[in-house]
């Protein structure tokens, strides 16, 4: 086998390394999707409606547009309920308790949808903040601000666990908020379409993820970082007892790192 076949293998192998332009449009509208989608969730709940009712808006957001099938599920989180993935017994506890958690003015909710779009995946997060908190609006902007900064510092010369350390010191010089780390949310995992052959069911790109084989960014992992990555570190108040991020797709490369959905959903 030449090495040009080699490549060409490589590449039908991991459509998460070696994207075509025509799967870097694919990826670039669902994301703009998930966006807009999410922001009509956000316009849609109202304060005074518990989580309990904002699961149901969400549903029927989904189902105003067609949308059936998930990267993964959809999670959605008020108030204390945007902790939800600081830790395995706070996600399991989640499950109860919905009604009881009520979006008041000046707090927050947290949407995490990963809708199909044209065939391909997205996976956004959006933390809205109803009414003023500076506080809270910290918490949500530094969020932003750091995830922002690992996506356009990212190269494909870097290994995974250089980029976690780098990404440590990020926190800590700039943060004022304690991170939280896998296995519940991890800062950053690989991303990409499932295998046509696939037929859709819950959690798929879970499942996809974990087939693909090193899917997470660890601090012990030599991977390199080519490739379409989704960067999502969870930035945590404890005093307050509230969580923010938000997520990019991005692909990553020798060059400028490709930053998905930056542009308004265009139908």
């Amino acid at each position: 086998m030449n090495a040009l076949t080699t490549s060409l293998a490589a590449r039908r192998k991991d459509p998460s390394r070696f994207p075509t332009d025509a799967d870097l449009i694919g990826y670039d509208r669902a994301q703009s999707f998930a966006k807009m989608i999410a922001g009509e969730i956000a316009a849609r709940v109202q304060p005074g409606m518990n989580e309990r009712d904002a699961v149901a808006t969400t549903a029927q957001v989904f189902k105003d547009h067609g949308i059936k099938d998930h990267w993964h599920m959809p999670v959605i989180g008020v108030a204390d309920g945007s902790t939800k993935f600081t830790s395995a017994g706070r996600l399991i506890k989640s499950v109860f308790g919905a009604r009881k958690r009520v979006l008041r003015d000046g707090d927050l909710i947290f949407i995490d949808i990963a809708p199909f779009f044209e065939g391909y995946p997205s996976d956004f997060t959006l933390t809205h903040l109803y009414g003023k908190n500076e506080r809270l609006q910290r918490l949500i902007d530094c969020a932003l601000g750091l995830t922002r900064r690992i996506s356009t510092h990212l190269r494909e010369d870097q290994h995974a666990g250089q980029t976690w350390e780098w990404i440590k010191r990020e926190i800590e010089s700039s943060c004022a908020y304690d991170l939280r780390q896998f296995p519940i949310s991890p800062v950053a995992h690989r991303f990409a379409k499932v295998p046509e052959s696939w037929p859709y069911f819950r959690e798929i790109g879970t499942v996809h993820l974990f087939v693909m084989g090193a899917p997470i960014l660890l601090r012990s992992s030599k991977i390199n970082m080519r490739g379409l990555w989704v960067i999502e570190p969870l930035l945590v108040d404890r005093e307050l007892d509230r969580a923010a991020k938000t997520e990019e797709i991005v692909f990553v490369t020798g060059g400028e790192t490709l930053i998905f959905g930056e542009k308004p959903f265009a139908g």
